[in-house]
């Protein structure tokens, strides 16, 4: 359980968005589909909504009432398909 903290504490950075407005993810392979999983696709855009470089992921994560886990998956993909990166 240390173990887990320290790894979320070293993984805690500040993302920062590399677009304007709301981006269009279907085109970047950004789907969740809301009737299958419709908290994930609450959460894709709740944490969209909030990746402005001024909030850390556990910022995102305390304001959405999500985990820490989810906002990271949710960041590591918007990473993954260029549209954001994180301050280290």
């Amino acid at each position: 359980m240390v173990l887990a903290m320290i790894d979320t504490l070293e993984s805690n950075r500040v993302p920062i968005n590399k677009f304007c407005g709301e981006p269009f993810c279907s085109r970047y392979g950004l789907h969740i589909n809301w009737y299958t999983n419709p908290d994930g696709h609450d959460s894709l855009f709740h944490v969209l909504d909030r990746v402005d470089g001024t909030r850390s992921i556990a910022g995102i994560a305390t304001e959405c009432g999500l985990s820490f886990e989810a906002v990271k998956g949710v960041i590591d993909e918007l990473r993954a398909a260029g549209l954001a990166e994180v301050k280290t």
